[in-house]
């Protein structure tokens, strides 16, 4: 549900989310329960930033809708669609296999020194804020996923570490430590 004072590029992010993701489900509720956690999640850290909610509520559909690029680069700015791009999973014949590539994109950016850009910032923080939605909703009910999230946990910390500069990157780092303390409290060992 949106709330009073959302701009109307969130509100269209919304309702471009919502439509593209209508009949999916997550776990046994509609998608857009996910996208809500998400979208929450980033509201608790980072009020008021306008771009990061629009990427929190688009931050699949890319990777699960038929949606495309172009379809992005029609309604919303370019660094929310770029942002976007990179919270997808790249092809790849297996989960281990996309989350392997994702890591190698975002360590590639870091070697060649695009880290400050906003879309990644944007990107790393929706990424953080997915993670934790989806850990969170797991830990209620337990199960392989929960399992999957932790063995997963070390090189996900890892690949979406906050710079240590950046004003863009003061989000990521509150993200990254509420992860570590979510992580720390389900006895992962996230050092």
């Amino acid at each position: 549900m949106g709330i009073p004072n959302d701009s109307l590029d969130l509100m269209q992010a919304r309702a471009f989310a919502k439509a593209n993701h209508e009949g999916q489900m997550y776990g046994d509720k509609p998608y857009i329960f996910h996208l809500e956690q998400v979208a929450n999640t980033v509201r608790r850290f980072a009020p008021g930033n306008d771009k990061l909610l629009q990427v929190a509520w688009l931050h699949d559909v890319i990777e699960d809708t038929d949606a495309s690029m172009v379809d992005m680069l029609i309604r919303f700015d370019k660094n929310v669609c770029l942002a976007t791009l990179l919270c997808s999973d790249p092809p790849g014949h297996n989960r281990k296999a996309r989350k392997s590539k994702q890591q190698q994109t975002f360590e590639h950016m870091r070697r060649v020194g695009v880290m400050q850009d906003e879309y990644v910032a944007l990107a790393m923080a929706a990424k953080i804020a997915d993670r934790i939605a989806n850990v969170s909703n797991c830990a209620s009910k337990g199960g392989n996923r929960l399992e999957m999230y932790r063995r997963e946990h070390r090189e996900f910390f890892k690949t979406f570490r906050p710079l240590e500069i950046g004003v863009a990157h003061v989000t990521v780092k509150l993200l990254h430590t509420h992860l570590f303390h979510l992580a720390e409290r389900l006895g992962w060992n996230a050092k």
